[in-house]
């Protein structure tokens, strides 16, 4: 069978030929062969060849020498990079994740057979014609994930690959055969010896596909984040995602809860990962620590948790709005923007189609059209757009810098955001002087 390379596949034959003309074997393989039989967008382009990494080095002008431990040189040609990495064998692996030592080969089956699953295990030659010694092809036509020779091997060398499979269960569209699925189960304990930051990489990597909520399906099904090294989700937040995933599957009996199905369905119509991770957690309403728990474990930075958990504590803000008037309801809105950030805000927004079966009535699809348009007309959203700073405050009022400072500019902020008073450098220094009159009197009264 031949196959139409891309466009960016045909670019890098020049690459191919040089090393083929030099007696060497190329080959295109991996995930560039599998997405370009499916008709996916094929964006890494990854070459294997009978060279060793000297050899690719001295036939290339332009190299980096990427990771020559494992074969791996990055070329550079025509403004594009492409990883040619040698054939290889690896042996027995340690810590469940890498191997001890890997030694360079000169066939392309022996390098083949080293990888995770079938659909992974293709390559495809210059001229299109597509190698596939473990029937990769035929797996995909099938909707199958099959590995390469025993799953318990292929898992037992590398833990995460129990991760890989399932998102590429959900990504693809598949069902795992039924020797993959009862070694993964049985062998996701040694999910503990992979590094959070790798699982944090998959758990991504998972939330940006298009079929997010077929993945996490799977991923609850087979309860392997219950053995990772630091608990993220715990199981019950897992079982409830996995309930409503199965009442969905069953539209056509109508039962209480099914638009609580239909709303973990709508993940999938999210087009960031993060905002996913977001609904996610309103959805299974966690709290708090279960929130913050979440962030450490996948390492995510100080400021991405510290977004996670803005959008988080607007959510529960908005929550608490039984009975409120109108206004208060304004002003609760207006102290989230000023606390939390505009982009936060906006996150929430986003998320409200979704989550809005858990908050009362009161926040209706009238109260969230009126917050995004206050939000835009908001003269300012944060105290760097005030037209005043903490030394002009200090020496128009002749008094040193204290905590009266931080009080009177979050009033000034507050009554600037909601046009009560003009974000005019005059106008706020009038109120302040005003302001501070009043509170040194009432410290007098005292």
């Amino acid at each position: 069978m031949k196959l139409c390379l891309t466009e960016g596949m045909r670019a890098a034959l020049p690459v191919l030929n040089l090393l083929q003309n030099q007696g060497y074997e190329a080959v295109f393989v991996g995930g560039a062969v599998r997405d370009l039989l499916l008709e996916r967008p094929v964006n890494d382009i990854d070459i294997a060849t009978s060279a060793r990494p000297e050899e690719v080095m001295k036939l290339f002008p332009k190299c980096i020498p990427t990771g020559l431990q494992h074969g791996t040189v990055t070329v550079l040609l025509e403004g594009a990079s492409y990883e040619i990495t040698t054939f290889r064998r690896e042996a027995a692996y340690e810590h469940y994740r890498k191997p001890s030592e890997v030694s360079f080969i000169r066939d392309l089956d022996g390098d083949l057979l080293r990888r995770d699953f079938t659909m992974n295990a293709m390559a495809a030659q210059a001229d299109g014609t597509l190698y596939d010694p473990y029937q990769g092809r035929g797996d995909l036509l099938a909707k199958k994930l099959r590995c390469v020779g025993a799953a318990e091997t292929r898992f037992q060398e590398d833990a995460l690959r129990m991760l890989r499979a399932i998102r590429f269960i959900g990504s693809y569209r598949l069902t795992p055969a039924l020797s993959a699925w009862r070694a993964l189960r049985k062998h996701r304990p040694l999910l503990k010896f992979i590094a959070m930051e790798r699982v944090e990489a998959e758990l991504s990597k998972m939330l940006e596909s298009d079929e997010t909520l077929r993945g996490l399906t799977w991923l609850a099904a087979s309860r392997l984040l219950e053995h990772t090294k630091e608990p993220i989700f715990d199981r019950k937040s897992l079982s409830k995602l996995l309930y409503w995933q199965r009442r969905r599957a069953y539209p056509y009996r109508k039962r209480d809860g099914d638009i609580e199905a239909n709303r973990f369905a709508m993940l999938n119509e999210l087009s960031q990962g993060e905002d996913k991770l977001v609904c996610m957690i309103l959805l299974l309403e966690l709290d708090e620590s279960a929130t913050i728990r979440i962030a450490e474990a996948l390492r995510f930075s100080k400021g991405r948790k510290a977004f996670l958990l803005s959008v988080w504590r607007i959510h529960e803000s908005m929550l608490k709005t039984n009975g409120e008037a109108e206004e208060a309801l304004n002003e609760r809105w207006r102290e989230c923007v000023l606390r939390f950030g505009e982009e936060a805000c906006l996150v929430w927004l986003r998320l409200f189609p979704i989550v809005k079966g858990k908050i009362d009535t009161e926040t209706s699809e009238y109260s969230i059209g009126r917050f995004g348009s206050m939000l835009e007309q908001m003269p300012i959203k944060q105290l760097k757009e005030l037209n005043v700073n903490g030394s002009e405050l200090s020496n128009f009022l002749g008094r040193p810098a204290g905590p009266w400072m931080k009080a009177l500019l979050q009033t000034l902020l507050r009554m600037a955001a909601s046009g009560r008073l003009p974000n005019e450098k005059i106008a706020l220094l009038t109120f302040a002087e005003k302001w501070n009159e009043q509170k040194q009197g009432e410290d007098n009264d005292e």
